[in-house]
């Protein structure tokens, strides 16, 4: 069964399946491979690049690079307080057009299996302390779902800013490629946002849509914090939480 070579680790923390079908399963600094049909191909081992990832997410290039937060995830205190501080609007971070952050942080860095190589994306400079959410398109496009400065990002594949959204989001999660369109996981609006791709941007926001997961039975149970959604086929399913993020159903 596909995930058992990572049962020994403490996780795993996040699945991605890239455009050729392929499972990488992220457990701490090793990501394990799979193919389509579940048989395991290959461990990557991340520590030899001093990353051991257990927040934000990851992707992977169309030729088999992987696009990870630099180094080690250790959140003391003060970048606990600062977190917070910036998702309840109390604090906001000095960002120039670039997306350059005013607090220290990580890098985005892809990172090459095949050379052993691992460089940060060369025209994107924005770091990160807590959650994100990456997508990587067919044409090694990234979009970026920063969690904690509720904004979306879209960038070309050396990061080069391509367009950008700051309003429309509360604690957006999980994005997935829908078509030609992008779905976001607005975590604290209680919804699912589709954003349609117009000639290379974000449509206006009132081309959006909205879909609500906070209705009768959702809201009796509680699970009405979507944190993911994929697409299957014609299928969406979201995984929705609890208040304590700590219990979720599928829907």
């Amino acid at each position: 069964r596909a995930g058992s070579e990572c049962r020994q680790y403490q996780g795993p923390d996040m699945m991605r399946v890239s455009l050729a079908g392929d499972l990488y399963i992220q457990a701490l600094d090793k990501i394990f491979v799979y193919s389509a049909d579940g048989i395991y191909e290959q461990t990557i081992d991340l520590a030899p690049w001093g990353i051991r990832q257990s927040t934000g997410g990851f992707d992977v290039f169309s030729n088999g690079d992987l696009l990870l937060l630099e180094g080690s995830h250790d959140q003391g205190p003060l970048l606990q307080l600062l977190t917070f501080l910036r998702m309840e609007k109390l604090l906001q971070a000095d960002e120039a057009a670039t997306g350059a952050s005013a607090t220290a942080g990580r890098r985005l860095v892809r990172c090459s299996p095949v050379k052993g190589t691992c460089e940060p994306l060369p025209n994107f400079t924005r770091t990160f302390e807590s959650t994100f959410r990456v997508q990587i398109d067919h044409k090694d496009r990234i979009f970026l779902a920063d969690t904690s400065r509720d904004s979306l990002a879209w960038l070309a594949e050396d990061g080069t800013l391509l367009d950008s959204v700051s309003s429309g989001f509360r604690f957006p999660n999980q994005i997935a490629l829908d078509g030609d369109a992008l779905l976001v996981a607005n975590t604290n609006h209680n919804e699912i946002t589709r954003i349609p791709l117009v000639d290379g941007r974000f449509a206006p926001q009132d081309q959006w849509q909205h879909f609500p997961v906070d209705g009768e039975v959702a809201s009796r149970s509680g699970h009405v914090w979507p944190v993911e959604v994929v697409t299957v086929g014609d299928e969406r399913f979201v995984l929705q939480m609890d208040t304590n993020m700590a219990q979720g159903v599928v829907s």
